[in-house]
């Protein structure tokens, strides 16, 4: 059997999702019994250019989000000529954490990185341009999208991988997609997440479904109170993102005593993480009191938790139904 091909490629990432498909261990070697490995610049000593050299690629699997106009262009060069695509990581399926730049306009992100951070000595305040000249020689320098956003605006996408990193059991599952796909050839008629159907309050240990009713009797953060393992958070006033957050991730932070944070992305039938969430703990605030306070005293108390913004939309930001600020004027 004529082996397939195989390219790994990155937008704006910390490369984690690299390091994560190392994970796979054997299973990584069984699947380059099926694929060569044609382009994967950690991996190989590949350069951008030589994929000019290559007619086809069967497979690309893109982690990291879409931030410059080469990254953009990239993908697109990619999808061209890639059979299947894989957004690998939430960065690349949703946007992730690094979608958060998204509550500033691009010229802000631009100032505080080069001229506002306490490490950055530039009194001129000077912010490269597209072509920069340093010691005579004029660089030609990516030049940042407007906003940050997912592979999915710019292109159709076979397959999603969410979280941050995806988690070895879903990699495990993608490796086997893949074999699947270089014996049959069998691409899937539709786009297809790889986790599970149902949001991690579902599947979390803590059982929260047990409980006769939420209460939720004042937020507070995680230093702030001693974390009873065996009650909700929410019940203890943590947030937690699990009612809108897809499963998949085996519960790994709520064993570790650690509540949701989101990285697997939207549950089923949630369009907007933020705003599901947000109406859904609305609801619960002090509920057995709940006739006893105003509306205006009813968002004071929902005004008690810190930075909502990145709490409610950390990982799902660009592809949330308010993807970015808006500029007055």
């Amino acid at each position: 059997m004529k082996k397939k091909t195989l390219g790994i490629f990155y937008g704006k990432t910390c490369s984690g999702c690299d390091v994560q498909l190392l994970d796979l261990g054997e299973k990584f070697v069984e699947l380059l019994e099926y694929y060569d490995l044609v382009f994967w610049s950690l991996a190989v000593d590949t350069k951008f250019d030589e994929l000019d050299k290559i007619e086809r690629i069967d497979v690309a699997i893109i982690h990291g989000s879409i931030r410059t106009d080469e990254q953009k262009e990239r993908l697109k060069y990619v999808r061209e000529k890639s059979d299947v695509l894989v957004a690998f990581g939430t960065c690349a399926c949703y946007g992730g954490i690094i979608g958060l730049a998204n509550l500033l306009l691009k010229d802000d992100v631009l100032k505080i990185v080069y001229a506002q951070t306490p490490s950055t000595v530039n009194p001129e305040h000077v912010v490269p341009s597209p072509i920069t000249p340093i010691n005579d020689v004029k660089l030609k320098l990516p030049v940042l999208e407007p906003w940050v956003q997912p592979l999915s605006a710019f292109v159709h996408v076979e397959v999603f991988v969410p979280g941050c990193p995806p988690p070895v059991k879903s990699i495990e599952e993608l490796a086997t997609f893949l074999i699947n796909y270089a014996k049959t050839g069998e691409k899937p008629t539709r786009s297809i997440i790889i986790a599970e159907e149902k949001s991690l309050c579902d599947v979390c240990p803590r059982n929260p479904k047990a409980s006769r009713k939420i209460i939720i009797p004042k937020f507070r953060r995680l230093h702030e109170v001693k974390i009873d393992e065996n009650k909700c958070f929410l019940e203890q006033g943590i947030i937690c993102l699990g009612p809108v957050t897809r499963a998949g991730c085996d519960a790994r932070c709520i064993k570790a005593n650690v509540p949701c944070r989101g990285c697997m992305g939207p549950a089923p039938n949630v369009i907007d993480m933020a705003s599901k969430f947000i109406t859904s703990i609305a609801s619960l605030v002090e509920i057995d009191k709940e006739r006893m306070y105003s509306d205006e005293e009813l968002i004071k108390k929902l005004e008690e938790i810190p930075d909502p913004a990145g709490y409610f939309s950390r990982f799902t930001l660009p592809s949330g139904l308010i993807k970015h600020r808006v500029k007055k004027g």
